[in-house]
């Protein structure tokens, strides 16, 4: 008897349990959807960018601090979604003269190390914000000859 009333509280618990996370999936799933404008379906487009950088260094044991000029947040643009992969190393962020700047370090011993950095951003307004990249300044590439055909194949 007292077997199987704890059996089907062990039930009602799991059930209970299955129904908060798919409550909270739900929840989310429509938040980013509706709330973030996150396209669900494929002919759907919203105006977001998928910034990424990959930090490819050789380290020789000494002490290693790495820094990355990153998105600033508000503004004109929204952060989504930022992920850093970095195994091992510390990894902190500061706001400079209104610029942020991620930042990782660590004394690792000498070999090839990456790390990454990945931010998903959305305009939010088109008022006179500053910029998503303030400091950060775009260089102009101008190509001749068999390059110049080259990329204008691409597009």
């Amino acid at each position: 008897m007292q077997f199987a009333v704890r059996k089907k509280r062990v039930r009602v618990a799991s059930a209970l349990f299955a129904l908060v996370l798919l409550v909270s999936g739900t929840a989310l799933f429509i938040y980013r959807s509706y709330g973030l404008q996150v396209p669900i379906i494929p002919d759907r487009t919203y105006s977001s960018w998928l910034i990424e950088a990959k930090l490819n260094f050789a380290s020789d044991g000494r002490p290693a601090r790495i820094t990355l000029q990153a998105p600033q947040r508000g503004g004109a643009h929204e952060i989504l979604t930022e992920n850093f992969v970095s195994a091992g190393f510390s990894l902190g962020a500061a706001s400079l003269d209104g610029a942020r700047e991620i930042l990782w370090s660590r004394t690792p011993p000498a070999g090839e190390y990456r790390l990454y950095y990945q931010a998903l951003v959305r305009r939010v307004s088109s008022d006179d914000q500053p910029p998503l990249m303030a400091g950060i300044t775009e260089k102009t590439v101008k190509f001749t000859g068999e390059r110049r055909e080259l990329v204008q194949s691409l597009f």
